[in-house]
């Protein structure tokens, strides 16, 4: 079987549990870029989607202390 590479966009405001995220997908070949909040991942995923590059997935933390949660994340960003 042959996989395109997919790239990846993981948030989490954790610092531990994104390096670990990060790690798992890179270690599978696969590229990841990181978020640590809920603006920066808005933000990263508007400038992928503007360059013509969106992310093919996104390994969202669903409880952030911030205003937005994962799934708030999710609607603006889909």
């Amino acid at each position: 079987i042959q996989y395109r590479e997919l790239d990846h966009a993981v948030l989490d405001d954790m610092p531990q549990h994104r390096a670990q995220a990060i790690a798992i997908l890179r270690d599978l070949g696969y590229t990841a870029d990181e978020a640590a909040s809920s603006a920066a991942a808005i933000e990263r995923a508007t400038a992928a989607h503007q360059q013509s590059t969106p992310y093919d997935a996104f390994l969202v933390d669903l409880i952030l202390g911030e205003e937005l949660d994962g799934v708030d994340v999710m609607r603006q960003v889909l």
